[in-house]
Formats: structure tokens, C-alpha cells, sequence
């Protein structure tokens, strides 16, 4: 009886060893340029602030290959939020600014590679077509509003490129998203004039700062507009 278990369990032990080789061995390597991956360019967003126009070359030359990658990135969320969240973060980049070394042993690397996703999609513009269409599905899910609202401020930075998909935030049932939406999408002036129809609905809402930030938006989107909104 033992020695049936115990081969039971050697076979056991057999299929989970195949099983981990066959997702390491079948695993999409990195892209890499100038002898560094793809993960290593992104971080030096963060701690190599003087590198940008480096970096952008590496991302240009990694080109589509680097999008899969930066969009997984993107999507983490560290497991602490909140006000902890917020105190840890600060903490790091106070021991960051006195020893980089120090700072970058102690922080959560996952973080600042999401982070440095973030910017390299927002640096690749109008040329990361694949990331803008998987940010407005993010930008759309009422699940992960944390996403959501990442994905909203991406987009923005990608630019009129992205406007478009972030006039659909203006719909999102997350209120920080909408908030965040109409706080920003009136620079984009007449160009975003497709949002005039969610900002018009904006002006009875509730929230009354909510209603301020759709006013302004529609001042500088279409100010007749807002003048026969608030006429009636």
C-alpha cells in the first residue's frame, strides 16, 4: 500500500515537473534591444528619467513585439491599497532619492514595471494601435475600476489617438473614471465634440462637481452647446 502511494505520488510530482517546463520552455521571451530586455528599458522610465529619448529609440525597435508584454505589465495591481498603499509608496521614493540602490531592493518591481508600461504605451502614441483597443476595454470594465481609471489617464496621454476610446469613459460606472474623463477631455476643444451628448447628460447628475467638470468641458468643446443645455 505504501509503495503504491508512494508512487503515486512520484508520478504526481512527474506531471506537475513536465507541466512547469512546458510553460517555462513555451513561454514568449522578452524582446530585447542593446543587450537589455524589454522589462529593464521600462523601469529606466522611472529610475533613469535623463535616458527618455534612449529608451524611446529601444521601444521603437522593439516596435509591436513590446505591446503583449507592456499591456500585462499595465494590468497588475498590487495586492496592498489604500492608505498603507499610499504611506509604503511614499516611503520608497524617499529612500529612492537617497539611495537608488536601496530603493529599488526594497520596491515592489512589479509596480514600477507597470508603471513603465504606462509610459512607454503612452510614448509608442498613436503607433500602439493593439494597446489603445485593449485600454478601452479596460477603460469599460466596471469590475476593475482601479484599471479602468489607468487606462483612462494612457489614453489621454496617448493623445487624440486615443480620444475616441476615452470619450467612452464618460459612460463608465465608475465615478472616478467619469470624474476623471470629464476633468480632462475638454483640452482636446472641438475635436472631442463626440462627447457633447454624455457631457449634456452630466449636467443633472447629482454630484455637483461632476456637473462642474462637464460645464467646463462643454465651454471648451462647444460653448452654444452648453449655452442650450443650461437654457432650458
Amino acid at each position: 500500500m505504501q509503495k503504491r502511494r508512494r508512487l503515486f505520488l512520484i508520478f504526481i510530482g512527474v506531471v506537475v515537473l513536465v507541466g512547469v517546463l512546458v510553460v517555462v520552455f513555451r513561454r514568449e521571451p522578452e524582446p530585447e534591444y542593446g543587450g537589455k530586455k524589454l522589462s529593464e528599458w521600462v523601469v529606466e522610465y522611472l529610475t533613469k528619467p535623463g535616458s527618455t529619448n534612449e529608451i524611446d529609440r529601444a521601444m521603437q525597435q522593439m516596435g509591436t513585439n513590446a505591446i503583449p508584454f507592456l499591456l500585462k505589465w499595465f494590468r497588475y495591481e498590487p495586492a496592498t491599497t489604500g492608505t498603507f498603499r499610499k504611506a509604503y509608496t511614499r516611503a520608497i521614493n524617499w529612500i529612492w532619492r537617497r539611495s537608488p540602490a536601496l530603493g529599488n531592493k526594497l520596491a515592489d518591481n512589479r509596480s514600477y514595471r507597470a508603471y513603465g508600461a504606462a509610459i512607454a504605451i503612452v510614448r509608442l502614441g498613436s503607433g500602439a494601435e493593439i494597446a489603445i483597443r485593449e485600454l478601452t476595454k479596460l477603460l469599460v470594465d466596471a469590475k476593475a475600476p482601479g484599471l479602468a481609471e489607468s487606462a483612462a489617464v494612457v489614453l489621454l496621454g496617448i493623445g487624440e489617438a486615443g480620444l475616441p476610446s476615452l470619450i467612452t469613459g464618460l459612460t463608465n460606472q465608475s465615478k472616478a473614471v467619469r470624474f476623471y474623463v470629464a476633468g480632462h477631455i475638454g483640452r482636446f476643444g472641438t475635436k472631442a465634440s463626440a462627447s457633447i451628448p454624455a457631457l449634456r447628460r452630466m449636467l443633472t447628475d447629482p454630484d455637483p462637481e461632476l456637473r462642474q467638470f462637464a460645464t467646463n468641458a462643454l465651454s471648451e468643446i462647444d460653448p452654444e452647446a452648453l449655452e442650450k443645455a443650461t437654457a432650458r
